[in-house]
């Protein structure tokens, strides 16, 4: 079993609790504001599309559909989470919450043993005030030896570049928030999915650069559309 290095002596993250506003994730940030998760923001301009996906499959497979996915999502995150923490993992590979989850995890750990190394933080709460909102990120490390926001998703199916983008906006803005938080810029970003019917997970490898200004007009549109601005008090 391959074990990870874990950096110490890096700057302690503030744990930070949530609340449902109005249906939507919101954290409560060290001033005592509330602010959006960066999935409820991202999340806000699929809900269209989304409603028409329920009302096309209808909402009773719809709902299965969803369910399924949240249990197999935080499973496999759990699964990365203990791997990557040096743990045992042998007893969640037993559990039968998503297809393949065994030979998900190998095509993974594969992935992981050969990029993934001095690990910075593991579900990393994070927070900007500049952006207005925070949000957790699964793995901060270096991946092939550059520091990374790394972020582990599975599909039911393999996607294509351009269903992901907003995976890279995510994935962006963890990395901002990191930078304001710590002062430690990272300039790259990482999506591994397990998707089903696949034999290798799926690597998409982005520079931050590339997502900042898309991600910061899709904030200013978020903040517009529900009263508030970026900058505002």
């Amino acid at each position: 079993m391959t074990q990870f290095t874990h950096l110490s002596g890096l700057p302690q993250l503030q744990q930070l609790t949530t609340k449902e506003i109005k249906g939507r994730r919101h954290y409560l940030l060290p001033d005592g504001s509330y602010v959006p998760s960066v999935t409820t923001v991202l999340g806000f301009f699929k809900s269209r599309s989304l409603m028409e996906w329920r009302t096309r499959v209808g909402e009773e497979e719809a709902q299965k559909i969803t369910t399924q996915a949240s249990i197999r999502g935080t499973k496999f995150h759990t699964l990365m989470e203990k791997y990557l923490s040096n743990e045992p993992v042998k007893q969640i590979l037993t559990e039968k919450v998503m297809p393949n989850l065994h030979e998900s995890f190998h095509m993974m750990k594969k992935v992981l043993d050969n990029n993934v190394n001095n690990i910075h933080y593991i579900e990393a709460p994070l927070y900007s005030t500049i952006l207005k909102t925070a949000g957790r990120t699964d793995v901060i490390a270096e991946y092939d030896g550059k520091l990374s926001v790394i972020d582990f998703k599975t599909s039911r199916k393999e996607k294509s570049e351009k269903f992901v983008i907003d995976y890279f906006l995510q994935s962006t803005a963890y990395a901002l928030m990191h930078e304001e938080l710590t002062k430690t810029p990272i300039n790259q970003i990482v999506i591994l999915m397990a998707s089903d019917g696949i034999p290798e997970p799926q690597i998409f490898v982005k520079e931050t650069q590339e997502y900042i200004q898309p991600l910061i007009q899709k904030f200013h549109e978020y903040y517009e559309i529900n009263g508030k601005f970026l900058g505002e008090s």
